[in-house]
């Protein structure tokens, strides 16, 4: 998104139009803070290269706002990582709810409004990618079949396009080693274009599975997909002490046989399989902070076996818990 192209509307007694300030930190990187009456946070921008940018939005408002993100003919990829959002189109009745730990590919020219709930933290990662730089991959690589998104980038100017996927944890991990990277300078874009194209690589290959897939019979009908987001959100709010399959599947209204095949089908993991994943991310996030030590983590994060924890941790990440905070 363009930073210039951001204006805030919150509502109060009427709709009041804010434009943020903006901060310029280095030459390829713009950083713009909220309205201060809206609440606290900022959206940054990551000009990679031409034709290629990041997005990241983390915001903590204080009341309900919407804003305006205007695209010249841009692809974006946005990733949920926490928080609520609904996104519509001006002008015409498509209008979507976002949820944590969704990612979605979205073409809509000119662009699109997004609305925040109030005091609920807010932490979004986005792609900004021209067309040409998908083409280009299409063109090097002959088993991409994402006939629909090309169909979709050649259509009229009014064509809308819309994937919803899951946030895999090799997602996650990517976007949090953006989040957190260490470099400045020419270096620090360097190391942030490569994340940004293996981040592509991983959302178009969930793309290219979906659509390899797309003729599958009986998909899941849309109240199941909500029932299994709403298993998923279960878990992440009780991951100290998550519920076991069967009680999850009378909390959200499934059997225990659709809840484990949709929940594989919708987040790309099984269900317990997704929640060691999640608590590995969030310790490895904690451990990274530096505010906890990694007794408080492990048992933070639902783990009470300490040798477990960290023989899942080196698993997962090559490296102890240890070795983040030493």
């Amino acid at each position: 998104m363009e930073i210039k192209n951001i204006i805030y509307k919150a509502q109060n007694s009427r709709w009041v139009e804010e434009e943020p300030e903006i901060i310029q930190s280095n030459p390829f990187e713009t950083v713009a803070q909220i309205p201060k009456s809206l609440g606290k946070g900022e959206t940054r921008t990551i000009q990679i290269r031409d034709g290629l940018s990041i997005g990241l939005i983390n915001q903590r408002p204080t009341q309900s706002f919407m804003y305006n993100v205007k695209h010249n003919d841009l692809l974006e990829l946005s990733f949920l990582l926490s928080g609520k959002m609904e996104v519509f189109i001006p002008g015409t009745q498509e209008r979507c709810t976002a949820r944590s730990g969704v990612s979605g590919l979205v073409l809509a020219r000119p662009g699109f409004t997004i609305e925040v709930p109030a005091n609920r933290p807010i932490l979004i990662a986005s792609l900004l990618v021209q067309p040409a730089l998908i083409y280009s991959f299409v063109e090097d690589n002959p088993g991409l079949m994402l006939e629909g998104l090309i169909n979709a980038l050649n259509g009229p100017q009014d064509e809308i396009y819309c994937h919803e996927g899951a946030i895999t944890p090799a997602i996650q991990f990517a976007i949090q080693q953006i989040i957190s990277c260490p470099l400045q300078g020419p270096l620090r874009q360097i190391y942030l274009e490569s994340k940004a194209l293996e981040l592509l690589a991983l959302r178009l290959d969930q793309l290219n599975s979906h659509e390899l897939n797309s003729n599958r019979p009986k998909p899941l009908a849309h109240r199941d997909i909500e029932k299994i987001h709403y298993a998923k959100d279960l878990l992440m709010d009780n991951m100290e002490n998550p519920p076991s399959l069967l009680e999850l599947s009378k909390q959200v209204g499934l059997n225990d046989f659709k809840l484990k095949k949709g929940f594989r089908e919708v987040m790309g993991n099984t269900v317990f399989g997704y929640l060691r994943e999640q608590r590995m991310a969030k310790a490895h996030r904690l451990l990274e902070e530096g505010k906890m030590n990694v007794t408080e983590v492990l048992y933070g994060v639902g783990y009470n076996d300490p040798s477990h924890f960290c023989s899942e941790f080196k698993k997962r990440f090559g490296r102890t818990p240890s070795s983040l905070i030493n």
